[in-house]
């Protein structure tokens, strides 16, 4: 991967952007942000083959943009009820040249984000953990009938 984003019309005026920088002697490339390369349901995230699980990442509101591609639990992605960011300035951010302080709002909101889904995270394992131990002493118990 030699640009793991492009940011359509603010990298560039273009939906892709053409590499010449290739100094092996191969064609340029064109580069597409993810978003161009998969289906709109992914938002941009591919389909990882050899992957158990593949967790989605959105600094838009999951359900706003409908990512339907993907599970809640499967989604790091803020909840708009409590987003210190609207919608419009989300799109603003991510199309126009912002401040530091913007930024930094932005990645610390992120990160927030990101410590609310791995609680939610380990709350869920631990579930799934505590009902596989029930049910594998459900089959002990009925082992033991026999």
């Amino acid at each position: 991967v030699s640009w793991s984003c492009m940011f359509p019309f603010f990298a560039t005026p273009w939906p892709a952007l053409l590499d010449t920088s290739s100094s092996d002697g191969f064609l340029p490339r064109v580069m597409v942000d993810g978003y161009f390369s998969v289906p709109r349901e992914r938002f941009g995230c591919p389909e990882l083959d050899d992957a158990d699980r593949t967790i989605a990442i959105s600094v838009f509101p999951k359900d706003r943009i409908k990512m339907d591609a993907f599970a809640d639990e499967d989604c790091i992605s803020p909840n708009p009820e409590e987003s210190c960011f609207s919608m419009q300035d989300l799109f603003r951010l991510a199309t126009e040249a912002s401040s530091r302080e913007e930024l930094t709002n932005v990645f610390e909101a992120g990160w927030k984000d990101a410590e609310g889904w791995c609680n939610k995270e380990m709350n869920r394992q631990n579930t799934l953990e505590k009902r596989n131990r029930e049910l594998q002493r459900e089959i002990d118990d009925d082992d033991d009938d026999f």
